[in-house]
This record gives structure tokens, sequence and C-alpha cells, in this order.
């Protein structure tokens, strides 16, 4: 099919699939609908929220986000709702530019349901699985990494609202590792309606996951020092090698804890054999202070940890 033809025809899926729900504000140079076909690709991961398959676009392998509607399709509002998510997870990433985001390859309509993300398949996986099979990487310089590729998107007014370990990809190049954030599903741009799904429980902010606990009617809205708590939960998680609060079992008594002031121990000798020094340990607690306001913004810890880094 030649470009004059796909474009063509992507103009004519995206107007019948956009209906009311803003496709058509979207680049429609990211437009692939006809250049990748869901069906033939091959089963990547299967999560609650969407699935991953690899398959070819122009001869090269990539990754395809197929988002998954959990919900009674008869409901048009949450079915609307759904699709104006992925829509604006599609526009926040498509809108990213740095070494350390994941890059935004484009998307597909041949779904019925909603958009298919697509973005390069990195073949060195999810930064947790990584450093299992890696484990004399150099986890500051990964976790710098990091933290310059969230200054990059809260420059830009935009908070990621679920970092994780398994939503920082890495790509061993000639230059080195290279941690990528990926993942848009819950980020939003600072001073619009947030319509993205919460963040993972166990890295959550504190504040986050007090509403409904107090007689207040703020709604669930990720902020920049959330993005700062969940960061520290994540260097956590790559230096000790287990989910922050790995010692509770039950994800909702982890939440209770947390709601209740709890924090991580220090993971002890394994994490300071792969560097968790003094210093960095207490970069960690600061980004869990009880108040948001007082915890560091991205420009600092990118400066705190790039003296790190520059110390070793």
């Amino acid at each position: 099919m030649s470009v004059q033809s796909r474009v063509s025809y992507s103009s004519r899926s995206a107007f019948v699939f956009a209906n009311n729900h803003h496709i058509r504000t979207l680049d429609t140079t990211f437009d692939l609908t006809g250049c990748v076909r869901t069906g033939e690709a091959v089963s990547l991961v299967h999560g609650v929220h969407s699935d991953i398959k690899i398959a070819r676009v122009y001869g090269r392998r990539c990754c395809v986000k197929i988002p998954r509607f959990v919900g009674d399709y008869s409901h048009q509002d949450s079915l609307r709702e759904f699709r104006q998510r992925v829509i604006q997870e599609a526009r926040i990433w498509s809108g990213l530019n740095h070494p350390n985001i994941l890059p935004f390859v484009g998307f597909t309509t041949e779904s019925s349901t909603s958009l298919c993300l697509i973005s390069p398949m990195l073949e060195d996986g999810p930064a947790s699985n990584f450093l299992q099979g890696h484990p004399l990487a150099n986890r500051l310089e990964i976790v710098t990494g990091v933290a310059e590729g969230l200054l990059y998107l809260h420059e830009r007014r935009v908070v990621h609202g679920d970092l994780k370990g398994a939503n920082i990809l890495i790509s061993v190049t000639r230059f080195g590792i290279v941690p990528m954030i990926c993942d848009f599903g819950s980020a939003h741009i600072v001073g619009t309606p947030f319509v993205g799904t919460a963040g993972t429980y166990r890295w959550t902010a504190k504040e986050l996951l007090r509403l409904g606990l107090d007689d207040s009617d703020q709604p669930y809205i990720p902020t920049y020092a959330s993005d700062v708590w969940s960061f520290g939960m994540t260097v956590l998680e790559l230096y000790s090698g287990r989910v922050p609060f790995y010692n509770i079992v039950s994800t909702l008594r982890a939440v209770f804890h947390i709601q209740n002031g709890g924090l991580p121990p220090h993971p002890g000798a394994p994490a300071i054999e792969r560097g968790l020094s003094d210093a960095l340990w207490g970069l960690l607690e600061s980004c869990w202070c009880s108040d948001p306001v007082s915890r560091p913004t991205t420009t600092s810890l990118v400066a705190q940890l790039r003296e790190l880094r520059d110390a070793t």
C-alpha cells in the first residue's frame, strides 16, 4: 500500500472511529492504520488493562498496546470515557521527545473499541527484570536517567501518575544502559481534567491513597509531588530487587500501612552492596515526606543524583 493510499485509508478510518471522541486532534502523521495487523501479532504481555503484542511495522519489530475495556459495552458513557483516556494517552505521549522517554511510533484504529498504541520493541525489557539478569549494572546511572526523564515530563507540565520499575524499559546501546519511561495511561497535563487510571498502589503517594478516608471531595489527581514519591519507591525497588512493602503480602494491608504513615524499611546489606549509599537513602526518605510540599522537586532530584553519580 502506497503512502498516499495509507493516509487516505487512515483518514477515513479515523473519522469513522472518532465520532465525538477527539481523535481528530491527534497528528495524522502518527496514524499507521493499515500498516500493522494486530490479529497477526504475537502476544507478549496479557494485563488487566491492556495486552501488548509484537508486530512488524515497516519491517521493524514494534510493540502494539491494545487497551482493554473492562465494563458493560451497553454503558455508552463508560465506553466513551475509556476511549477518551486512550486518546489522551496517545496525545500526551506523541508530544514527547527525550532520550529517557520511550518513543511513540504511532497508532492504529483497527480495534473496534479504542486506539492501539505502537512503540519500539526494546529487547532488554523492564528495568526490574533487566537488573535481575544484570546484577552488576550501574543502578545509579539508571535512576539518574529516570529522574532526567521525569524532569523532562514535569517541565512540560506532564505528570506520569504510575512510575514503577515495570514502566521503565531498558535499551542497551553502545553508549551504555539507557532507561526509558513508558506507559502514559495514568498521565495528565497539569491544569487539564484528569481522565487517566489510578496508579499502582504500592508505589502511590500517601495523600492519593488517603482520598476517601478524609471528609473531603478532593478528586484523585496525581501531582508532581506524587510522582516524586513514586520515583523514590521505584529507586527502592531497583536497588532492593523487591516491590515496595514486599514484607506485607496483602496489597490492601500495604495500602492501610501507607495511609497510616508507614514507610519502607532500609533494604539492608544487599542493597548497600548494589550501591545504595547513606546519601541516596536520605534522598529517598525525602521523597516520602508526608507533606507533598516538603518533597524535593525533580530539578533538585536530578541535581543531587548527578552529584552522587559524579562522586562515585
